[in-house]
């Protein structure tokens, strides 16, 4: 009996594997046409809205150079009120500071207020120590700024 079932595994086994070629892939993907010189041609469908074209294309077409920066996180939360959190933190950041470059961002699942576009980790480092007296969390985060704002 033992027998009987291992040796119906390996033909069960077998069986699947003839059926797992480019020509019974081909045959159950899609419809096939052949064309004038009798060579023959597999058919794709796609379909999608028409803005989605539009929006691919300008964003190709933007192609803005960015650059690896260091800013400073003063707020990231994901609460139900993370959202107008994060408004008041920037509105708080702009009256302290309001030379800083400041920007809200929501990167899912989180709303962030980051500040300043430091080149290196030490000006990062100063200007968390002059935001943190005001924002005790803020801390030092590598982000991709765009050149041109």
């Amino acid at each position: 009996m033992k027998r009987f079932i291992t040796l119906l595994g390996i033909l069960l086994f077998l069986g699947s594997l003839s059926a797992q070629n480019l020509h019974e892939f081909s045959r159950k993907i899609g419809q096939r046409e052949v064309d004038s010189l009798g060579r023959k041609h597999g058919i794709i469908r796609v379909e999608e809205r028409g803005d989605v074209s539009s929006v691919i294309q300008s964003a190709i077409s933007e192609n803005v150079p960015s650059v690896l920066s260091m800013r400073v996180v003063v707020y990231m939360g994901n609460g139900q009120q993370a959202r107008q959190e994060s408004i008041e933190a920037k509105e708080s950041v702009l009256s302290l500071y309001p030379e800083l470059q400041v920007d809200m961002v929501y990167e899912n699942p989180y709303f962030k207020v980051i500040v300043g576009d430091c080149r290196t980790r030490e000006e990062a480092v100063a200007l968390l120590a002059k935001l943190q007296s005001s924002f005790p969390k803020a801390f030092v985060t590598r982000e991709r700024i765009m050149l041109q704002r």
